[in-house]
């Protein structure tokens, strides 16, 4: 009963409360106001002093990774890919077999390739392709590095495919948390199809079998001399291509060799040869040569050229920028973990920019952005390059000096803020404010409703200017 009866005095005006419900009192307004101020600060500064890695991002999910893929598409006049269900769930069994697994690669250390997790499900491709992606905590992160990876980019970018899937996983790698995203594309058999790109699934190469031409007959046993290659390319190439060139005296062709296996040929003139060999596998490729010519026994292959293919672009794991103040200036540590053959490492910020270096731990790297006098800027941008010429970017939270360009009317889209350790959506907080002036309207007029006869003006005004200022938090 007593509790009935506090909750009558709270919210009720009657003669024991003297017409004045104690929600409403000066107490409880003043109580409500220092509320609304300290969350009002706490947001403040969280957006203007503690800049967050991912303030502005959209989050890692199915439907953002396929809008950005295809947004993509649209910025170079392709047509948009149509989300196979299918290959959502080929896509999201490769994600779930990395994580139980703990690889990140086309392959599983099993052996298994994504055309087998694509066929598993059903989906009768003609042209199939996969991209990786691990440790990004935002869907632009994730866009962000496979656009500037020359092969990721061309499966985004391939004309021919029709349909797209994405698996997300969530688990641990190499002892930290990490998301895995399977991005997999596809035409099936029955879909129409152009041409086939030298990132899809490899297919079956049009080489002339030189086994049975070894033989020939015994009054022709003369053999053609060694061939030599000629390279003067990267050993280290984001390519699947490479241009050789070399001579192969008394022969009219050389059959091309990659790791013992026949992939084309080069046709010889005047003892020279030259070409494009596409279609090396990612990975290390011994390349040589065989010369031959119709009426005399092949010569000894060449001596080989080791080139390295890597598609794969330095993951950036975790990065994390801390404010301080030296010597007069706005400094900020930029802090970056990074996995790969990472071998430089870039952030950069309005006309600001510096080189990170690595710590005692080769993954970890660091370096100072310093802005003197105060001088506000945007965004900070990191970028890892690779021996291969592989580019992977992120944008962090930006380090504005003043929060007004990350508040009110110029905030971004899906800004966050962190309050107590959590981060929280900005447009959520907001929201707070509005709804609290509704609650306070509500409660008003109930209490000038019931004995409209008997009223505190001093009530009134207090309650009233409360609502203006949750209203004036609200819109600001």
């Amino acid at each position: 009963m007593k509790f009935l009866q506090h909750l009558h005095d709270l919210f009720v005006p009657h003669a024991r409360n003297n017409y004045r419900p104690h929600a409403l009192g000066h107490r409880h307004i003043s109580l409500y106001a220092g509320l609304m101020l300290s969350l009002k600060l706490t947001t403040l500064f969280s957006l203007g002093f503690l800049p967050d890695n991912h303030a502005f991002s959209q989050g890692v999910s199915v439907k953002n990774i396929i809008e950005l893929t295809n947004s993509s598409r649209n910025t170079f006049g392709l047509s948009a890919l149509i989300e196979n269900s299918l290959l959502d769930a080929a896509a999201q069994k490769k994600a779930e077999d990395m994580v139980a697994n703990q690889y990140f690669a086309h392959v599983s250390p099993q052996g298994k390739t994504p055309w087998d997790f694509i066929s598993a499900e059903g989906y009768k491709y003609m042209v199939a392709g996969e991209n990786l992606a691990v440790n990004f905590q935002s869907a632009e992160g994730v866009e962000s590095a496979w656009m500037n990876s020359p092969g990721h980019k061309a499966n985004i970018l391939n004309k021919d495919y029709k349909d797209i899937g994405i698996g997300i996983a969530e688990g641990t790698y190499q002892g930290s948390n990490a998301i895995f995203v399977v991005q997999m594309f596809g035409v099936i058999a029955n879909q129409p199809y152009v041409s086939k790109d030298v990132y899809t699934k490899p297919q079956p190469l049009p080489v002339k079998t030189i086994s049975a031409q070894y033989i020939l007959p015994e009054t022709k046993r003369v053999s053609l001399a060694k061939p030599v290659v000629y390279y003067d390319g990267p050993t280290v190439t984001n390519k699947n291509e490479v241009n050789l060139s070399g001579e192969a005296k008394g022969a009219n062709a050389v059959y091309v060799m990659v790791n013992n296996a026949p992939l084309t040929q080069l046709p010889v003139v005047n003892g020279k040869f030259s070409g494009l060999v596409s279609g090396l596998a990612e990975g290390d490729n011994a390349i040589s040569v065989i010369s031959y010519n119709n009426a005399i026994d092949p010569g000894a292959k060449s001596a080989a050229i080791k080139i390295k293919v890597d598609t794969t672009a330095p993951q950036i794991l975790n990065s994390e920028v801390q404010p301080y103040q030296e010597n007069g200036n706005n400094e900020y540590l930029v802090k970056v973990k990074i996995s790969g053959d990472t071998v430089k490492l870039v952030a950069s910020s309005g006309d600001s920019g510096l080189l990170l270096y690595p710590t005692s731990d080769p993954q970890t790297w660091q370096g100072k952005i310093s802005v003197a006098n105060n001088k506000a800027f945007g965004n900070v941008n990191i970028t890892a390059y690779d021996l291969a010429g592989n580019i992977s970017a992120e944008s962090l939270g930006s380090l504005a000096n003043s929060t007004i360009s990350n508040y009110g009317f110029l905030a971004k889209a899906n800004a966050q803020v962190q309050i107590l350790g959590h981060n929280l959506p900005l447009e959520g907080l907001k929201s707070f404010y509005l709804y609290f002036a509704v609650t306070l309207m509500i409660m008003l007029v109930f209490a000038i409703a019931i004995h409209p006869r008997v009223q505190h003006l001093a009530m009134i005004a207090n309650v009233s200017a409360l609502i203006i200022l949750a209203m004036f938090y609200w819109v600001v």
